[in-house]
C-alpha cells in the first residue's frame, strides 16, 4: 500500500513493496487472494482509486535495506525481524 501511494502521489515508480513473509514469491496479489482468500488490501486501494492487484510479492531481506532510503513496516510487530525493527530507515504504520 505504502509504495502504491507513493508512486502514485508523485507519479513515479521508485518506491517497490516486499513482505517479511512471503510463502509465494513472484505471486500477485489477486493470485494469493484466490488461493488463500480473504485479504482485503486490494478492495481498500481500489476504494481510492488505486489498482494493486497485479502487484507482485517479493520477500524482504537484510541486503535489500541497502537500496531503500525509507522502509515502511505495515507488518504486524510479531511478524517484524528485528533487523528491520531495528534499522534507523524504518518507519513503523499501525494500520
Amino acid at each position: 500500500m505504502a509504495a502504491a501511494f507513493y508512486n502514485q502521489l508523485t507519479g513515479t515508480h521508485d518506491a517497490s513493496s516486499a513482505g517479511t513473509e512471503v510463502d509465494m514469491p513472484g505471486e500477485t496479489l489477486l493470485e494469493r487472494r484466490q488461493r488463500q482468500g480473504a485479504t482485503y488490501v486490494i478492495e481498500a486501494m481500489q476504494d481510492v482509486g488505486v489498482d494493486i492487484s497485479g502487484s507482485k510479492r517479493a520477500q524482504l531481506t537484510p541486503p535489500m535495506l541497502n537500496i531503500y532510503d525509507k522502509v515502511i513496516n505495515m507488518a504486524q510487530l510479531e511478524y517484524t525481524p528485528d533487523w528491520l525493527s531495528s534499522d534507523p530507515r524504518c518507519t513503523y504504520w499501525n494500520i
